[in-house]
């Protein structure tokens, strides 16, 4: 720790030369101390505390200082042989480091973070539980990543977990299996409402099955891999009180979520008393995402989904690999935005995929009430499909102000066609030299006449390079009624004279880069 970084926080010029005859008093305000604190990480406060006796003292007594613990056992590559150790001094160390932390958290709560491979996880996993053994009744939060389900089930079964509130699993061995060309159904840890009676919220690893033993009333989130439709039915009939879903649908099933038996008139391939519990439990979930949607599995997720209206959030996925549905498949899947009343919040971005040979397109809109829907779609023609999500799916006097990828801005403008609400618009730029099309959209079709406010924003760790000329021309072209209240630019490097934007007739203000 450096002498400038102690002497910007006001405890001192300089280190001791002896801690055994000085010690420095603190000069900011102990709370003003615990903030600047809390901002640490677990290697930086063991560090502090061991500056000088006061800072030590200081440290300690805040007990929610030390309640973020993180114990990581991996092995590594050692000699030509190639083979995988942990060492014994390594192993002793971060345990002996583990017994130091917890108890220094007192009796505040505590979030865990568990990360083992397979070697590492026969070497230290019996000492590790018996060290967090005597503090898990205090684990709120708890994220393992484990080799294996008998891992996990070695350290949630040997845990109270009594008032954990938050539980994340990843499995090594669950996610080679999903992405694996043998199809399996491996069976998952069971979760029972006795053994974790305060879980709200589960995070499952891609691969990881849900299962469980009863009905767990006091989980509200769930994410987890979807098999079929079964493990659906699981999720939600076992579930009562969910109120946020999260699914990874698995497409590497053909019949996963398809089924021999005769189907109800309402849904094809789903007995009726599955698919009737399923639909009626859907209905009341208010917060939905749906990832790796295929064409398989499209027809059942927007069945149990898209019909709610009223439905608070949802986000449905599609996968990168598919690119350019059908036209009518793409207005089917645009079609949840026609939920949304006005006034309308849209963002538009887009990230290039498969060395630029498509876009992936994201579309997210909030609506009145604070209503969110969300679309992925990959495509070679993105203005095609943001025609088609004018054209059938939100209406365009609907959008109020606009969220725009740079990248996107002259087809955004060639394909949207009029927006007559639109009063304001914020364009992304990423960082470095932009050289995109940006500003050289002539004669575009669409018009923006109730436009009011234009934020030009860099959003990557370097800054973006803009000239003066590029930004005047894109204001002209938007053909503008009136002038802007207000122009500004955020993060962004002009080239050019910049008197050229605070002297201009298109905007009443002009806020420049610092």
């Amino acid at each position: 720790m450096s002498d400038q970084w102690i002497h910007s926080c006001g405890f001192g010029s300089t280190l001791p030369a002896s801690r055994a005859d000085q010690t420095h008093q603190p000069v900011l305000p102990e709370d003003v101390w615990y903030i600047i604190a809390h901002y640490m990480s677990a290697k930086e406060l063991v560090t502090s505390s061991h500056v000088c006796s006061s800072w030590r003292a200081t440290l300690l007594g805040y007990p929610t200082l030390w309640s973020r613990i993180e114990f990581t056992a991996k092995a590594t590559r050692r000699g030509g042989s190639g083979r995988m150790e942990l060492s014994d001094s390594l192993r002793i160390s971060k345990l002996n480091r583990l017994n130091a932390l917890l108890p220094r958290s007192g009796s505040s709560l505590i979030s865990l973070r568990l990360v083992l491979d397979t070697f590492a996880a026969a070497r230290v996993l019996r000492d590790l539980i018996a060290a967090v053994q005597p503090h898990a009744q205090r684990i709120v939060d708890l994220h393992l990543s484990v080799p294996d389900r008998s891992t996990l089930a070695r350290i949630v079964g040997d845990f109270s977990l009594t008032i954990l509130r938050t539980l994340s699993i990843e499995e090594e061995e669950a996610e080679e299996r999903a992405w694996s060309r043998i199809v399996s159904r491996p069976g998952g840890f069971s979760f029972t409402q006795i053994k974790t009676p305060a879980l709200e919220r589960l995070v499952l690893s891609t691969g990881s099955r849900f299962q469980t033993q009863g009905v767990l009333t006091s989980l509200r989130a769930l994410r987890f891999w979807c098999w079929d439709i079964q493990a659906l039915e699981t999720a939600l009939l076992s579930c009562p009180n969910l109120r946020e879903l999260d699914v990874d649908v698995d497409c590497t099933d053909p019949n996963g979520w398809q089924t021999p038996a005769p189907p109800p008139a309402s849904h094809v391939g789903i007995p009726g008393d599955t698919w009737t519990g399923i639909a009626s439990r859907a209905t009341l979930l208010p917060n939905v995402r749906v990832r790796g949607v295929t064409h398989q599995h499209h027809p059942t997720i927007m069945a149990l989904f898209a019909a709610e209206t009223n439905r608070r959030s949802l986000a449905l996925e599609y996968p990168a690999a598919i690119i350019d549905y059908p036209a009518e498949l793409t207005d089917n899947i645009l079609s949840i935005f026609s939920h949304l009343q006005s006034p309308v919040n849209l963002t538009v971005s887009s990230s290039p995929a498969l060395y630029g040979r498509f876009e992936v397109i994201t579309f997210t809109g909030m609506g009145l009430d604070e209503l969110h829907r969300e679309v992925t779609l990959s495509t070679t023609e993105p203005g095609r499909i943001i025609a088609s999500f004018f054209d059938q799916s939100l209406p365009r006097t609907s959008v109020r102000s606009l969220t725009l990828d740079a990248s996107l801005w002259k087809i955004f403008q060639q394909s949207c066609g009029d927006l007559p609400n639109l009063e304001h618009v914020l364009v992304r730029f990423p960082g470095g030299p932009y050289t995109s099309s940006f500003g050289e959209t002539v004669g575009a079709p669409s018009a923006w006449p109730a436009l009011r406010t234009l934020r030009l924003v860099g959003v990557g760790a370097e800054r973006p390079i803009l000239t003066v000329q590029t930004i005047l021309n894109t204001i002209y072209t938007l053909r503008l009624l009136e002038k802007l209240q207000l122009l500004v630019l955020e993060r962004i490097d002009l080239l050019g004279p910049t008197h050229e934007l605070a002297q201009m007739d298109a905007a009443q203000r002009v806020d420049l880069p610092q």
